[in-house]
């Protein structure tokens, strides 16, 4: 069970990094989109490189829900045993939806993968 509470804490470690990683792309893209003449190209980079972080992160989310979903059980059942390693999971767990919640994230689809409509 320690292991995999181990791999369930690097598993949000890496999380948050691909969450860190993200956010700065959402500020290069707001620096892109103010700067005169807009950079197409950059701002097409910016896009395909959020994809692929995009995609790490929903394999980081399915192998941790996966996981989880093994250890539920057992993890429950042990409550009090593992009580350190849930807390510093449940923090983990907080900042990780904080920061979502930051970006104004609410399902990883739907977020800035396309241009922004000209008007």
């Amino acid at each position: 069970m320690e292991n995999y509470l181990q791999v369930l804490e690097e598993s949000l470690y890496k999380k948050l990094d691909v969450l860190g990683r993200i956010e700065s792309l959402c500020a290069r893209q707001e620096q892109i989109l103010s700067s005169e003449p807009v950079s197409e190209e950059a701002f097409d980079d910016s896009i395909e490189e959020k994809g692929v972080l995009i995609d790490e992160l929903t394999k980081l989310d399915e192998g941790f829900e996966t996981l989880y979903g093994h250890i539920k059980e057992q993890l429950m059942a042990g409550r009090e045993k593992y009580k350190p390693q849930i807390n510093a999971l449940q923090k983990k767990i907080a900042a990780w939806l904080f920061g979502r919640r930051k970006l104004g994230i609410k399902n990883w689809p739907g977020i800035i993968l396309q241009k922004p409509k000209r008007i």
